[in-house]
């Protein structure tokens, strides 16, 4: 029997993961979210926000044997990791979703509620922060450290020996050069080139890469 899991947020990232967690026998029951959304997904429960979700588990056998994930995207690292600590208060146990097509090395580190996803790669002893995603055909390459909370974009290129603080979100195709340290919070726009060390709650943008 499918292992049943839930999800908070039900836009298109909940598309991916689905999609994702389906090769490992996870079958997704319970989509939350705190707005109205289209419902995406067939045979699905949705409920609206944290009482809704509270009020449905109370009907369920086993709350234990529940997984959760969060399925939200882009800059919104921090909110990704609040909303997976509600959900564990609640009894909900993550998961982390690894895409059967992504490469991971084995002495990799990959934290709880990660999600890595198609034709990506997490390279030679690199360690993935919890709540993070490395998303479709993304690489991480050698002795990277990412914090939590991060997002690697779409077919952006992490080089060796890089660090990424809390939080941020790296956009889809850009590339950070080796070596360098990436703070919290920032923000690194599609297609940028990273060439030098970027501080906290910046926002960058361009080939080489400028603050804005």
């Amino acid at each position: 029997m499918a292992q049943r899991v839930v999800f908070w947020g039900g836009t298109g990232q909940s598309k991916v993961l689905k999609e994702a967690m389906s090769y490992d026998g996870y079958e997704l029951v319970s989509i939350v979210d705190n707005r109205e959304i289209d419902k995406l997904h067939d045979k699905v429960v949705f409920l609206k926000g944290y009482d809704e979700l509270i009020n449905w588990l109370d009907q369920q056998l086993s709350v234990s044997e529940i997984r959760c994930a969060v399925a939200i995207g882009g800059h919104r690292g921090k909110q990704r990791l609040d909303l997976l600590d509600q959900m564990k208060s609640c009894g909900l146990k993550p998961l982390t979703i690894i895409h059967p097509t992504a490469f991971i090395s084995r002495d990799s580190v990959i934290e709880e509620g990660c999600q890595i996803l198609a034709n990506s790669a997490v390279c030679v002893n690199v360690k993935v922060g919890r709540a993070s995603i490395i998303n479709t055909s993304a690489s991480v390459d050698h002795d990277c450290i990412l914090g939590e909370g991060v997002h690697i974009g779409p077919g952006a290129h992490l080089a060796g020996e890089i660090s990424v603080g809390n939080h941020t979100f790296i956009g889809t195709g850009a590339t950070v050069l080796p070596g360098l340290k990436i703070g919290a919070d920032v923000i690194i726009g599609a297609g940028a080139v990273v060439t030098r060390d970027v501080s906290d709650c910046k926002t960058l943008i361009g080939n080489p890469a400028k603050c804005i």
